[in-house]
Order: structure tokens, then sequence, then C-alpha cells
């Protein structure tokens, strides 16, 4: 009898744990930071492990669902834009975490390509 309500009361509890693992969903919008223009397919990561991730839509909006409670770095880029990192975001049960990200566009100078025909003879 007694054996029966350790092993009930242990199942309760590892039931109990299961259960206590809260996750929460990161939202956002992407931005030029110039232009305020959104920018769309921009990927956003939480640098966790495994890392999640997402990609903007059309109207440079993001949604990463389940991620675990804690903090986070988080990580924005897109190519010809400069990555955006944000540092330690807190993630909790109380209130989902809403980011606007603003990236500024990262200018090359490319140096001058000459193409020269080689003919066969």
């Amino acid at each position: 009898m007694r054996r029966r309500i350790i092993i009930i009361f242990l199942n309760v509890f590892f039931v109990a744990l299961l259960h206590g693992q809260s996750f929460q969903q990161i939202r956002g919008i992407v931005r030029d930071k110039s232009s305020n223009a959104p920018l769309e397919y921009a990927t956003v990561v939480v640098q966790s492990n495994p890392p999640q991730g997402s990609v903007t839509d059309s109207l440079g909006r993001f949604s990463i669902k389940h991620v675990p409670i804690g903090r986070y770095d988080i990580q924005a880029s897109f190519m010809g834009y400069e990555p955006v990192i944000i540092k330690e975001i807190l993630l909790s049960a109380a209130k989902e975490v809403f980011l606007e990200i603003q990236m500024t566009e990262n200018v090359y100078a490319l140096g001058e390509v000459t193409v020269t025909p080689r003919v066969n003879k």
C-alpha cells in the first residue's frame, strides 16, 4: 500500500514538472533605419541551443513561437544590411516580447573588374 502511494506521488510530481516548463512567443518587425520601410525576407534568429528562427513577411513582421522562458540574444540579418544583435532579451511567462529592429544599410565600394576575351585560334 505504501509503495503504491509513493509511485502515485512520483507520477504526479513528474507530470507537474513536465507541464511546468513554460514557453512564450517573440514577435516583432524589422525596418530600414533611414527610410523606416519594412524589410521583407530578413532572418531573425534566437541564439539558443538549438537556435530558433523566422523570416519576415512582406510587411517586415516575424513571429517565433514555443521559445522556452529565459534570457536570449536575438540576431537579425539581411543581405546588404549590417547584422543587428540584441543582447539579453528577457522572455518571461507573463508577457510576450515585441521587438522593433532597425537595420542600417551596409554599402561596399567594389574595385574595378576588367573582362578580357581569350581567343583560341
